[in-house]
């Protein structure tokens, strides 16, 4: 985690037991133990919380778009059915869409011609 060498290690335990001395040492190496487990304990906490927000958000999110999928599913459906409705009503008419193009644009034209 820190990267402490061996050599480390043993330079800060003759410092410890030049400052603190033989008696006060055992005691301070269990506090510091007691509060880096603590520190550990609440790091890998915050760590697991701020994990399972981002899975719940990535839920959500995937159920958002799983909805707007549906929906447009559902509107694809409705306008093949609307199509299938439509040729069902022509039948076997024959017509050229060239024509309706032309005779809807003529209408379009005819009403701006009486809007003016």
């Amino acid at each position: 985690m820190f990267d402490i060498g061996f050599l480390e290690l043993v330079l800060v335990a003759i410092v410890g037991l030049l400052v603190l001395g033989p008696e006060r040492l055992p005691q301070a190496i269990r506090t510091s133990s007691l509060w880096l487990g603590k520190l550990r304990r609440n790091f890998n906490a915050i760590k697991d919380e701020i994990s399972s927000e981002l899975d719940s958000d990535e839920i959500k999110r995937e159920l958002h778009n799983q909805s707007i999928m549906d929906s447009l599913e559902s509107t694809a459906a409705e306008i093949h059915q609307e199509i299938d409705d439509i040729k069902q009503q022509l039948g076997d008419t024959p017509y050229d869409i060239s024509d309706v193009i032309n005779t809807t644009s003529d209408a379009a034209d005819h009403n701006k011609k009486l809007e003016k």
